[in-house]
C-alpha cells in the first residue's frame, strides 16, 4: 500500500484552544451580527459578554478584558456605545 498523507503534526497541550475552535466566540459573533436589529441592545451586549465569559482557557489578558466588559455593562452605558465596545472586545480576542 502506498500512503501519501502526511503524519499529523504534534500538538502542544499547553497552548490555549485555537480561536476558530472556540464555540462561544462564534455565538458572540452571531449576536453581534444581529445587534442592529435586536429590540434590546443592552440585552444583546449582555449576551455577547455572557457567551465569552463562560468560555474556558482564555489568557489572563483576555479574561481581564472580558471581565472589564462585564463591569462596564453594569454601569448601564449609553446605547450608542454598546455596539462599538462589543466589536472592540471581539477584535481584541481575535
Amino acid at each position: 500500500m502506498n500512503y501519501t498523507h502526511e503524519a499529523p503534526s504534534p500538538v502542544n497541550p499547553v497552548k490555549s484552544a485555537p480561536r476558530a475552535s472556540r464555540p462561544q466566540c462564534a455565538v458572540a459573533r452571531r449576536h453581534l451580527r444581529i445587534f442592529d436589529g435586536a429590540p434590546d441592545p443592552r440585552l444583546q451586549a449582555s449576551l455577547i459578554h455572557g457567551a465569552l465569559s463562560v468560555e474556558k482557557g482564555w489568557s489572563f489578558e483576555n479574561q481581564t478584558t472580558i471581565d472589564a466588559m462585564g463591569d462596564w455593562l453594569l454601569t448601564k452605558p449609553p446605547l450608542a456605545d454598546l455596539r462599538a465596545r462589543c466589536e472592540q472586545l471581539l477584535d481584541t480576542l481575535r
